[in-house]
């Protein structure tokens, strides 16, 4: 059995449908971060990260194919560990949630800092308007 070691999560303070404004762009921008006080401090190298994304965004024109990435240590040249698309519909102001989670094995000790991002890909505008959940739990080996 695996044991829980560590767990970190940013949020709004008011994580509500319409309380963030993002607009996205083809450039990858910054929606969330485990960094500074929320920074996970790993103990092993042989530990693991599950992160786990919650992110409520708007379709505002088109059909736009939205990418959410989560990088390790740096928000512009850090490792890109996780990558998923999602798409619109034709619909003018579609409200869409997306949820996802990822396992990391960062193999260092000491501060890993996460990066949630989000860019346009293709096909329309979109922008996040929350809610907007990222969280982090370390997790040990199994014996």
């Amino acid at each position: 059995m695996s044991l829980l070691n560590e767990f970190n999560s940013a949020s709004p303070p008011s994580n509500t449908s319409g309380a963030v404004n993002k607009p996205l762009l083809p450039t990858r921008r910054v929606i969330s971060s485990l960094n500074g006080p929320r920074t996970m401090t790993i103990d092993s190298t042989s530990n693991k990260v599950q992160l786990e994304v919650v992110v409520g965004w708007e379709a505002t024109f088109g059909v736009p194919i939205v990418e959410f990435s989560i990088l390790r240590d740096d928000p512009n040249t850090g490792t890109v560990i996780f990558t998923t698309l999602e798409r619109g519909d034709f619909i003018l102001n579609q409200f869409i949630t997306t949820s996802f989670e990822h396992v990391d094995l960062p193999g260092e000790t000491g501060d890993v800092l996460y990066y949630l991002e989000a860019r346009v890909v293709s096909g329309g505008t979109a922008t996040v308007i929350g809610p907007v959940t990222f969280s982090g739990t370390e997790i040990l080996p199994n014996p």
